[in-house]
């Protein structure tokens, strides 16, 4: 559940291991070198957290019993081959990361200026920062994955350059929008919403400078026709 398919980290705590052997062959799968890690009636130095049989291509799926989050070792072998495979590298984080902070705009900003609208705030370093927004029908809804970015240092800076916001489908959306952030860890657990905003419909001031033809002398706003 990680950034990718192979960095070996999930907010599953019973993952699905997968691998290939010499067919029909009783497969251990354990952790190994966590003495003063795991609980003491562990066997730390070859915990073995699930078993199955190779199918006849030598394919082999096993899901875990459940492990604690931390970072493990995982090995497969044949039961009759003391010879365990490459150690594949674990990581476990089921703990949901503290939402992020949004620190500009304050709390209401008008739609006629969305054209340099920066979303600023603090995070966790290199976390995925995710916006959510609730529309209308008052549910909370993802924004498009155009505005997604990494946190940098702690801090993030989406810059949007448009007179208007995209749905998760990339659909414009209608103005009032109450604007959330989410960030997302390395194992894929995503954090509470952030504190909101709030883009209004646009709010122009209404003015009338002149007038054609104007034949006063000093601005008296005089005409000679009716139009």
């Amino acid at each position: 559940t990680g950034f990718s398919d192979t960095d070996g980290f999930t907010n599953d705590n019973q993952p699905t291991f997968t691998g290939t052997s010499s067919p029909n062959k009783d497969i251990i799968l354990s952790i190994v070198d966590s003495c003063g890690v795991l609980p003491p009636d562990v066997q730390c130095a070859n915990w073995v957290i699930g078993t199955t049989t190779s199918d006849s291509s030598g394919n082999w799926s096993i899901q875990s019993i459940s492990i604690i989050d931390g970072t493990w070792k995982v090995v497969a072998m044949e039961s009759d081959v003391p010879i365990s495979s490459d150690i594949f590298h674990l990581t476990v984080d089921t703990i949901f990361p503290d939402a992020p902070v949004i620190t500009s705009p304050e709390l209401s900003y008008y739609s006629n200026e969305l054209s340099t609208l920066n979303i600023m705030g603090t995070c966790d370093d290199k976390f995925i920062i995710n916006f959510k927004y609730k529309g209308a029908d008052n549910v909370i809804h993802p924004l498009s994955d155009f505005y997604s970015l990494n946190c940098d240092y702690g801090t993030f800076n989406s810059k949007i350059e448009s007179l208007y916001l995209l749905d998760e489908n990339n659909k414009r959306l209608k103005f009032p929008i109450t604007v959330f952030a989410v960030q997302t860890d390395f194992a894929g657990n995503a954090s509470p919403i952030s504190n909101e905003f709030i883009i209004k419909n646009p709010t122009f001031s209404t003015t009338i400078e002149g007038m054609t033809p104007d034949i006063g002398i000093n601005g008296e706003h005089l005409s000679s026709t009716d139009q």
